[in-house]
């Protein structure tokens, strides 16, 4: 999850509603700037802080906001806002919140717990998948388009807990070692991570004219993500021939462009058997 968008929007509404709770908005907006930018590890500036209201209630609202990531990225959120969710977490002290966030990034939209085991549950539209980061995890990794993600996601003492559902659309995929992009219309995923046993793929799918590729397998995270334990299979269908040329040195590709796959190894140095 490292270099999620996403993830920053989220954090950046968490943090936002405390300090904007505990000190005047217009006097403190450089404080909040300071707070978010050690938090985040990035360079951040806040435009607008204020109260507003909403069909919900109050909200707290901030608006114009850039955060300048440690690897030069930026992300401009155009409109946040922030306000207490209905919930009966109330009753435990563990607060409840909505958030909805609208930037450069993608539309996020949902509920924040922050009790001692935090959790959020939403939805991430129109995400621009090239700020996920993949590129970070590997070389040769890479990811473009655009998605719709489906969250349900909570920390645990060793990580995150739960689910993520992706669909995404008109983009490309590159995966080490190869690091050709290859094009797709449609790609959808259903994840579920686990700490213990690190990322379970129970489907992942590509779908593009020229291309179809199907797999489920598992990630493992220790002692990271990109040297984690990585056992997937799958099968691919290569139906354009320029891209069967260019793909069959490296693929068992039968006479219909189609051949089984697995990848072991880890993300950093995958093993194509």
């Amino acid at each position: 999850m490292r270099g999620s968008g996403g993830i920053v929007l989220l954090a950046l509404g968490l943090i936002a509603l405390f300090v904007g709770i505990l000190f005047p908005y217009g006097r403190y907006g450089s404080s909040l700037a300071r707070g978010l930018g050690s938090q985040l590890g990035a360079d951040v500036q806040v435009g607008e802080m204020g109260p507003a209201l909403s069909w919900g209630g109050p909200v707290l609202r901030a608006s114009e906001v850039v955060v300048r990531l440690g690897d030069g990225r930026r992300l401009d959120v155009a409109e946040l806002r922030v306000r207490p969710a209905l919930s009966a977490s109330w009753l435990r002290l563990d607060p409840a919140l909505r958030v909805w966030a609208e930037s450069s990034a993608g539309v996020v939209n949902g509920t924040l717990w922050l009790g001692e085991s935090s959790a959020f549950q939403g939805r991430v539209a129109d995400l621009d998948l090239e700020t996920l980061g993949a590129e970070s995890l590997a070389e040769g990794l890479a990811l473009r388009g655009r998605a719709d993600l489906e969250i349900d996601l909570q920390t645990a003492s060793e990580g995150l807990l739960g689910r993520i559902s992706l669909d995404a659309r008109d983009g490309s995929l590159a995966f080490p070692p190869y690091g050709l992009p290859v094009p797709f219309t449609e790609a959808r995923a259903r994840i579920e991570l686990d700490p213990a046993s690190g990322v379970r793929i129970e489907s992942f799918e590509v779908e593009d004219p020229g291309l179809s590729f199907t797999a489920q397998g598992t990630l493992g995270n220790r002692p990271s993500l990109e040297h984690g334990r990585l056992d997937v299979e799958g099968q691919v269908e290569v139906r354009n021939p320029g891209l069967r040329a260019v793909l069959a040195g490296g693929l068992p590709l039968d006479g219909q462009g189609r051949a089984p796959l697995r990848l072991q190894g880890t993300l950093a140095r995958p093993l194509l058997r």
